[in-house]
């Protein structure tokens, strides 16, 4: 069946599979409990997996560390970066130092110059999360603008989406790092509370998927459908969206 025969629906869907990053985080976290329906909004509670007696963060921190380049850098730059080294000389590896370079520096300065922002190593977890655990492509990340030009984006940490039943969707990402569960939650739901009464920047993170996001390495119309599903205003029926 080709493109034009699929409902747009099906189309965003393979659209979105193609863009859905592989993170084994399951290898270090596991689940210790999940909540089931009817109960809402659904909740988990995860752990650092053990090593013996106990618990193995040096292994989580390693695989933290390599997942913050696919988090960081936008998967157009990450496929140039795969096409640069299949083009290579044998033996030749020095383009991969460029983009690791780039998401270090990121993480280092950004850190530097704003160190009472703490929550970037969380933000790479949720990552993580929302691709393992939701099955949530990453449409748009704020490290790839810190990457970009180093300068702070406020608002929510990422946006992921799926589509599942014949709706999209949208998975809006908030991390925070806190010394208990409690604090976080409440943190949390500060932040939340925030941006759901915040029309301005509902929209421009919308915005931000349009414009900065990781549908840009689309073609054809899987882009062209793709990127309409986020630009709530001018096509508010594109999709059924959730």
């Amino acid at each position: 069946m080709s493109d034009d025969d699929k409902p747009n629906v099906e189309i965003v869907k393979a659209a979105l599979e193609k863009l859905l990053d592989k993170s084994p985080l399951e290898k270090f976290v596991k689940v210790a409990t999940q909540s089931t329906p009817p109960t809402a909004p659904a909740t988990s509670l995860l752990h650092v997996g053990f090593k013996e007696n106990q618990g193995n963060s040096l292994a989580l921190a390693d695989f933290l560390w390599n997942q913050a380049l696919n988090y960081a850098l936008t998967r157009k730059r990450r496929d140039q970066v795969r096409a640069k080294v299949a083009n290579a000389p044998d033996g030749d590896i020095s383009d991969i130092g460029g983009p690791v370079n780039a998401a270090r520096n990121a993480f280092i300065d950004f850190h530097k110059d704003y160190p009472s922002r703490a929550s970037e190593v969380g933000e790479v977890l949720a990552y993580c999360i929302a691709v393992s655990q939701l099955g949530a492509t990453q449409v748009a990340a704020k490290m790839s603008l810190k990457t970009s030009g180093n300068m702070p984006v406020h608002g929510l940490d990422g946006i992921h989406a799926k589509v599942e039943g014949g709706a999209l969707y949208i998975f809006f990402l908030e991390s925070k790092l806190s010394q208990s569960a409690n604090d976080g939650v409440k943190e949390y739901a500060g932040s939340v509370a925030g941006f759901g009464s915040s029309v301005k920047q509902y929209l421009l993170e919308y915005a931000m998927v349009r414009d900065l996001g990781n549908l840009d390495s689309l073609t054809g119309k899987e882009r062209e459908l793709a990127l309409s599903c986020f630009d709530v205003l001018e096509s508010p029926d594109a999709v059924e969206r959730r």
